[in-house]
């Protein structure tokens, strides 16, 4: 993938969101790499992210694709809100595995932002997501 480099300013308002956001500390998910129109972030399963059944809960995959994929729409320089967003889950994970997201930028519109969502555990793809983002304008870094 060529790297393309988010403006600084853009790049600490995103890194500072994830490590203020109570809810991204609760799950402790944490952003790891960003290039314009693409993210990536980690989160190892504990004990907390898992159901019943000791795999990792949907809503903690939901929410980590979610977050990289808004994240990727704010390397463009945009502020996001979701609209939509589907998920199709393949395999399970599990406590201990350590999880990678990434979300990479399809289609930048005056309404809307589409991207595309990939989690991970090795080589092991577990979740894709496709995700419309509402375009809220410029970022206010």
């Amino acid at each position: 993938m060529e790297k393309r480099l988010v403006p600084k300013e853009i790049e600490d308002y995103i890194m500072k969101m994830n490590k203020n956001t109570p809810y991204h500390r609760l799950l402790e998910m944490n952003i790891t790499e960003l290039n314009k129109g693409f993210c990536k972030a980690k989160l190892l399963v504990e004990e907390k992210h898992v159901n019943p059944m000791e795999i990792t809960h949907g809503g903690v995959t939901f929410s980590l694709l979610d977050t990289v994929s808004g994240s990727a729409a704010r390397t463009e320089g945009y502020e996001v809100a979701t609209a939509e967003m589907n998920i199709s889950y393949f395999n399970p994970s599990y406590k201990g595995d350590e999880l990678i997201a990434e979300g990479h930028v399809i289609k930048i519109g005056k309404r809307l932002i589409v991207v595309d969502g990939k989690l991970y555990h090795g080589d092991k793809l577990l979740s894709v997501s496709r995700q419309s983002l509402i375009n809220l304008g410029k970022l206010k870094t």
